[in-house]
């Protein structure tokens, strides 16, 4: 007679093979484990100070991008006075009305007429304007400027006859509008610096 041949169940098998409640293979939750309070102030800590770091970063751009848009207007305010210029026998509108009379022409825009740092800032006024001068004057006279002194990174922007656009520092401006003008350019340019407002704080 042939001997049966028994098999021994695995321990960790019940007596009909059956997995014991026990030896169940254990599964986490989908939920991670949380952050602690530790963590969570660290994160904040250093989000602070990147912030800190990057905001005046930030914030000298776009300066930067105003007063670029500033110069790029008036560089077409002086195309525009080109224009008129040629109709008028030379000459640049008089004041009244002065800029605005190009704007009542279509020469250039109403929105052109104004510093875009001081439009965001709340602030009016279009841009200072000098009259009396032909499109045959000297180049290096000024014949416009914004109206606040410090408006762009501690400084201003002066349009010229010849139809170029700089930035003077404040600190510039202040010299020479207590008498000390500058060789490279015109008597005009001191009479412009001394129509403007000396700083744009306390107004916005």
């Amino acid at each position: 007679m042939r001997a049966v041949r028994k098999t021994q169940a695995h321990p960790a098998l019940g007596r009909r093979g059956a997995r014991r409640p026990t030896d169940m293979p254990q599964y986490r939750s989908g939920r991670g484990r949380g952050f602690t309070l530790v963590e969570l102030v660290t994160v904040m800590l250093i989000i602070g100070i990147l912030g800190a770091i990057l905001f005046p970063v930030f914030a000298r751009a776009r300066q930067k991008g105003w007063q670029a848009s500033c110069i790029a207007r008036l560089v077409n305010i002086c195309g525009a006075l080109r224009i008129y210029a040629a109709d008028c026998y030379g000459a640049f509108p008089p004041d009244p009305p002065g800029l605005g009379e190009l704007a009542e022409l279509d020469l250039i825009t109403t929105r052109q007429l104004a510093c875009p740092t001081a439009g965001a800032a709340g602030l009016r006024g279009m841009y200072l304007y000098r009259s009396g001068l032909f499109d045959d004057s000297p180049p290096n006279e000024a014949v416009a400027c914004d109206t606040y002194r410090d408006v762009h990174n501690g400084g201003s922007n002066f349009a010229f006859v010849d139809g170029h656009a700089k930035w003077f520092s404040e600190t510039d401006l202040d010299r020479w509008a207590k008498g000390k003008e500058p060789e490279e350019y015109g008597p005009g340019i001191v009479e412009l610096i001394k129509r403007q407002r000396p700083s744009r704080k306390g107004v916005e």
